[in-house]
């Protein structure tokens, strides 16, 4: 029995064997079965799939000619056409979305009560100038001018120095200082506030205690080794500041003051301000170069601080009498006796003292002499 040859073309797919005794089937004619091969093969591969399988059945989609029969030798292996590349496209990023600031709100700055400015207390006080003897009672004139000063009901009185001729021993020294309180008792509830003066001490360092002991109730806010003695205090609406300028080892000297004076006067929050010392800055009597002039870097740095920091006045005394001038602006009142000898040749000669009357607006001085008649009249700003 012969059995057909696979087809050529496709040898793949050979054609199925017939029996010989088995009838043939009719109805189905070769175009009919390429038809439904073509279909079938269109329907479950479709495309470019499809054709191949065509042309492995030795189908083709068209009546389009076979292409030219190629010589065995040059035979070519037929070049596939590339399939389409897939070319991944990266995932488009997702923007992360801005964050929104959080904005805490800033609650407004609330402006500052303006400090209140202190209601202003208005002062009267007096200053006393030397009233030392060589015994040991004031003199009587210190007592009439005492009883003058008294009627002004002054609030405080300053004592210049050399308020006592201190004797060489602690029994002498004691009752002169005794003697001088109860003159001074009249004054009271006014506050005194004394500096030292050279004859204090006439240079012997022992006696100083006895100042400290006269006057217990001292403010101790001095430096170092001044304390006590050099200080400052408030009344009323006045800054008050005593210098030791007769420091019994060293007079006319206050150079270690200075620095302690200038915080003092950087801290004062009052409109007016009083610096005295026993010591004249500008003597104008017979105690040119024994006052501080004798120091004159010093004085000059004292003064520069008191205009700095625009102190109204400064008060002294040592020479025995009176006299008010001026230095760069700042005034200068020597209020030099107050029952102590009188220094003749140099004007001002007359027993005096000083009543100060302290006003938001100025300061009203007016000098007077032991009979209380006025020789001094004008106003410091």
């Amino acid at each position: 029995m012969n059995k057909e040859q696979p087809d050529p073309v496709n040898p793949e797919f050979p054609e199925a064997e017939q029996d010989p005794l088995k009838p043939v089937e009719t109805g189905i004619t070769p175009i009919k079965r390429r038809r439904f091969l073509k279909k079938a093969a269109t329907l479950a591969l479709g495309g470019v799939a499809t054709l191949n399988w065509l042309a492995a059945c030795g189908e083709t989609a068209t009546s389009t000619p076979p292409p030219p029969t190629v010589s065995p030798t040059a035979a070519a292996t037929p070049t596939q056409a590339p399939l389409p590349t897939n070319t991944a496209v990266p995932p488009t990023a997702t923007p992360v979305p801005t964050p929104t600031p959080t904005i805490t709100p800033v609650p407004p700055t609330a402006t500052p009560a303006p400090t209140p400015t202190p209601a202003f207390k208005p002062l009267n006080f007096g200053v006393v100038g030397d009233i030392r003897t060589a015994g040991p009672k004031p003199p009587q004139v210190a007592y009439q001018i005492l009883e003058r000063l008294k009627a002004d009901k002054p609030q405080a009185v300053i004592l210049v120095g050399d308020i006592i001729n201190a004797g060489t021993t602690a029994p002498v020294v004691r009752e002169q200082w005794n003697n001088v309180n109860k003159a001074i008792a009249a004054l009271a509830p006014g506050t005194i506030l004394p500096t030292v003066g050279n004859h204090e001490t006439n240079g012997i360092a022992g006696v100083l205690p006895y100042f400290n002991e006269a006057f217990p109730a001292l403010p101790d806010n001095g430096p170092g080794k001044y304390k006590g003695i050099t200080y400052s205090y408030d009344a009323g609406s006045v800054h008050f500041v005593s210098l030791t300028s007769e420091y019994p080892t060293r007079f006319h000297y206050v150079g270690d003051q200075l620095d302690w004076l200038e915080a003092d006067l950087k801290a004062n929050k009052q409109p007016y301000t009083f610096v005295f010392s026993h010591d004249p800055a500008y003597p104008v009597g017979p105690h040119t170069g024994s006052s501080l002039d004798a120091y004159p870097k010093d004085r000059d740095r004292l003064w520069k601080i008191m205009q700095t920091y625009k102190v109204t006045a400064y008060i002294c005394g040592h020479e025995h009498l009176y006299n008010r001038s001026q230095q760069g602006g700042l005034t200068q009142l020597v209020i030099g006796t107050s029952g102590s000898a009188i220094y003749g040749g140099y004007g001002g000669e007359f027993y005096h003292y000083g009543v100060f009357n302290v006003a938001q607006n100025g300061v009203a001085v007016k000098i007077f002499d032991s009979l209380g008649k006025v020789r001094d009249s004008f106003t410091l700003i």
